[in-house]
Formats: C-alpha cells, sequence, structure tokens
C-alpha cells in the first residue's frame, strides 16, 4: 500500500497549522493583556448610561472617572481596565 502526498496537501497542512498557531498566539497575546487590569463588568462604579435603537447596542459609564465607553455589544461581558478604585459588587 502506497500513500502519496501531493504539494496541495503539504499547503493544506501548512495553512491549517498556521491558522491553529495564530489563534493560540492570539489568545495569549489577549491574556497577558489583561494582566494588571480589572473587568468593569465586575465594578460597581460601570453602570449602563445608554442603548440604541436597533442593532443590540448600548453605552456604559464610569461613574467614578466620568468615562462613557463607545458603543459596545450588549452581550458583551469583559472589559479590562487599570483601576485603582475598582470596588466588587459582590
Amino acid at each position: 500500500m502506497k500513500i502519496f502526498v501531493t504539494l496541495r496537501d503539504i499547503i493544506g497542512i501548512v495553512i491549517l497549522v498556521l491558522f491553529v498557531v495564530g489563534g493560540i498566539i492570539y489568545t495569549i497575546i489577549q491574556e497577558i493583556k489583561k494582566i494588571g487590569k480589572k473587568n468593569c463588568y465586575n465594578c460597581k462604579y460601570y453602570k449602563l448610561y445608554d442603548v440604541t435603537s436597533v442593532g443590540g447596542y448600548c453605552r456604559m459609564q464610569c461613574t467614578k472617572h466620568n468615562r462613557i465607553d463607545k458603543t459596545v455589544d450588549m452581550n458583551d461581558n469583559e472589559h479590562y481596565e487599570k483601576c485603582k478604585e475598582f470596588k466588587s459588587e459582590v
């Protein structure tokens, strides 16, 4: 029994491996960016500011720093910032 490996097979495998390695590197970079930061959605000062009429987007406000974050998806549950005044809701 002979197995033939063509150039097309090799290129396909290389591209697949590049996508997997790229995804792993992207995940590692995102986790490194979170170091030393707090999730604003867990802070008692982070509140809903307003919502759009269509599209499921909203703006959130940090009442402690009077900062309004630009339009975010309502399904988001992570927003990391460096903050010394972070107070957990729990």
